[in-house]
């Protein structure tokens, strides 16, 4: 009878632990999400407002701020890496933007040309 009430304890709480977990984690994506929305669908948001606000998230956020002071991260990093992420997601996604002319556009090259991952990500 114990180990049973221990047992129902122990699957409450890491119910409960999940739950708020997650619930959290949600809350976090859906902000992200909503900025680059803001970012990329209705323009609404500058690419350096949409980095500041995610920079100052992070620095805002338990978990992240962690993160950011473990590896000195700046909002310079925080450019290079969008960039970065960016480029290639539109790549590997094969997105094509309509709303941006395509002279500006880094996604608009030939997926012809051999594509190579950079050197200062770490290979999948």
């Amino acid at each position: 009878m114990t180990a049973k009430l221990i047992y129902i304890g122990t699957m409450l709480f890491l119910a409960v632990t999940f739950y708020l977990a997650m619930k959290r984690i949600m809350r976090r994506d859906n902000y992200i999400n909503s900025l680059i929305l803001a970012f990329l669908e209705r323009g609404e948001m500058t690419k350096a407002e949409l980095l500041d606000t995610m920079y100052e998230y992070g620095c805002n956020d338990f978990r992240l701020k962690k993160i950011i002071a473990r590896h000195n991260a700046t909002r310079e990093d925080y450019e290079l890496v969008f960039d970065k992420i960016f480029h290639w997601a539109n790549f590997k996604k094969r997105r094509r933007p309509s709303t941006h002319s395509s002279s500006s556009a880094p996604w608009t090259t030939s997926l012809s040309t051999k594509m190579t991952m950079p050197r200062s990500l770490p290979p999948r």
